[in-house]
């Protein structure tokens, strides 16, 4: 296959990448709205909680990273 790496096509390539990345994030934050709308209110807690934990493992290991450049 070809390859081309001129300005206007990786400039294209970038912008259809960011637009499908925002149609990604707009679908997933849709769906992950309606799901929670089916909790009962102690599954929403659970959920909120296990999210809390999701989020702080993520950011720690994100500062380990950072730590070791």
């Amino acid at each position: 296959a070809k390859t081309s790496n001129s300005e206007a096509d990786i400039q294209r390539i970038a912008t259809d990448q960011g637009r499908l990345l925002g149609k990604l994030i707009a679908i997933h934050t849709e769906a992950r709205a309606k799901f929670y709308q089916m909790l009962t209110p102690e599954q929403r807690v659970k959920d909120d909680q296990l999210h809390q934990q999701l989020r702080e493992k993520m950011r720690s290991e994100g500062s380990g990273t950072d730590e070791r450049q």
